[in-house]
């Protein structure tokens, strides 16, 4: 019974590290989806964080400030009111691919965490079920040579049986001889 349950609980553990491997493998290509594309937009995002610092740097003029400036600060704000919107958008698609990428690798972390333990259950189960073998061929064995004594046992009464048989009817031949005798005896002496 122990051989039967262990043997269930192994396939039920292969059956479980199988889909959780192929679920690994589904990550792990999600998670190389997610690389090419972050590495993708990189250039990109590489020219909208240039643009954010040259603006730093450089910050376009206060309107109040001079009036001669006033169409270089309509200019640079008509190109921030341009730019800002794509900078969001980019910024919010970056970000979401972020998150995908952070949720990928933890489920692939958990999942090479429940692998790794199914793993060694696995390891455990299988040498349980090979130390129940070792038992049965032993016990298996032991039975075997109880059964070849138990054979040898009944052949040998078997055999005393026959013998038994043989000696009972020389006894039975050997009293009938005695009384044949003893009565001619008596037969004898009354005659």
């Amino acid at each position: 019974r122990n051989l039967i349950d262990t043997s269930a609980r192994s396939r039920a553990l292969e059956t479980r590290i199988g889909r959780a491997a192929e679920r690994l493998e589904e990550l792990r290509s999600e998670e190389t989806v997610l690389r090419e594309s972050l590495n993708a937009r990189r250039s990109v995002l590489i020219e909208v964080i240039a643009a954010l610092q040259r603006m730093g740097l450089n910050p376009p003029p206060a309107i109040l400030v001079r009036p001669e400036d006033a169409l270089a600060s309509i200019r640079s704000a008509m190109l921030l009111g341009a730019v800002v919107p794509e900078i969001r958008a980019e910024t919010s698609i970056l970000v979401s691919q972020l998150e995908d990428m952070r949720r990928v690798q933890q489920d692939i972390r958990t999942n090479r965490e429940a692998l790794t333990v199914d793993l060694q259950t696995l390891a455990e189960e299988e040498q349980r079920l090979t130390l129940l073998l070792e038992d049965k061929k032993q016990l298996s064995g032991i039975a075997r040579a109880e059964q070849a004594r138990q054979s040898a046992l009944a052949a040998e009464l078997a055999g005393n049986a026959g013998n038994l048989e043989n000696l009972i009817q020389r006894l039975e031949n050997e009293i009938e001889a005695v009384r044949e005798a003893a009565e001619a005896a008596r037969r004898a002496e009354e005659e």
